[in-house]
């Protein structure tokens, strides 16, 4: 979890916000969470969580670019090697559409709590 662009690029320390060990297996995804840590989600704006999607962006986009095919349909590292690395750059791009989802559930949270001074998500 570490070498995750989210601790590696420094957006745990600008967010301020460090989801490791919350939700299921502890991988800080939402999905898992109780009420109790969605609440403590501190807001963020959408500048930086639109800077946050292009830096994954770019760094998918440059892995597929160096990366030979054949490498992508070789085990991945992880999970005792039961996927290919495909599958879990597939993953990572399905992935996106449930944190979107995250994100405007979060942002409509915020908005509720404080209707006058919510992050700026549109």
């Amino acid at each position: 979890m570490e070498d995750e662009i989210w601790y590696t690029a420094g957006w745990s320390a600008r967010s301020s916000y460090d989801p490791r060990g919350l939700g299921t297996l502890g991988w800080g995804a939402v999905t898992g969470y109780s009420l109790e840590e969605v609440k403590a989600i501190p807001e963020m704006n959408a500048e930086l969580l639109r800077s946050y999607f292009n830096q994954v962006m770019t760094a998918i986009q440059d892995y597929l670019e160096v990366t030979p095919s054949v490498e992508l349909s070789q085990p991945s590292a992880g999970f005792e090697g039961k996927q290919t690395n495909y599958y879990w750059i597939r993953h990572a791009l399905w992935d996106l559409t449930r944190h979107l989802g995250e994100m405007m559930a979060l942002h409509s949270m915020w908005k509720r709590a404080n209707p006058q001074g919510s992050a700026d998500l549109e």
